[in-house]
């Protein structure tokens, strides 16, 4: 039995390995304009990505049950509290419920701007196939560098470097 079921939980968590970090094409490059979108935030408000402009934009789609997605997310707060004011963060919860994401916020204290994305369509915009993958824009807009899968606070200041 102890077998079985250890052969359970370990296909389970290949499974969802594969779903959550296997790189592939999005379509989108370095030097193209950033998809524009609109999504609701935990809290109330809305964000469109377009009004962010003006400062450069780490944009990161993610889920609440994705192990390297749960690795990066303390990186991506520590960036944020870094770089203050002088970026835009945003998380994109792909898929998720507001319930569930806010629930999950609480319980891990995160501060950086977050957005649902409950059905996907922004995530469909995006050619999201596999999570977590992380954009980073310059002030105007445009894709400076792409991470598909899970990114570190040292590739990210990397990153921001070259959209300043």
């Amino acid at each position: 039995m102890k077998k079985i079921t250890a052969l359970v939980l370990a296909a389970l968590l290949l499974f969802a390995l594969a779903a959550c970090g296997e790189p592939g094409d999005t379509g989108l490059k370095a030097g193209q304009q950033a998809p524009d979108f609109t999504l609701s935030q935990p809290g109330g408000g809305r964000v469109t990505l377009s009004a962010l402009r003006g400062r450069p934009v780490v944009l990161n789609f993610y889920t609440t049950w994705c192990p390297p997605c749960q690795a990066e997310m303390p990186d991506f707060q520590a960036i944020f509290v870094e770089y203050g004011s002088s970026i835009h963060m945003l998380g994109v919860s792909s898929g998720e419920a507001a319930a569930t994401v806010d629930a999950f916020l609480a319980e891990k204290g995160y501060t950086y701007p977050m957005a649902y994305d409950p059905d996907k369509a922004v995530s469909a915009v995006y050619n999201i196939s596999f999570i977590p993958q992380t954009w980073v824009l310059d002030a105007d807009g445009v894709i400076v560098e792409y991470f598909g899968g899970m990114v570190t606070a040292e590739r990210l200041r990397q990153a921001l470097d070259k959209a300043f």
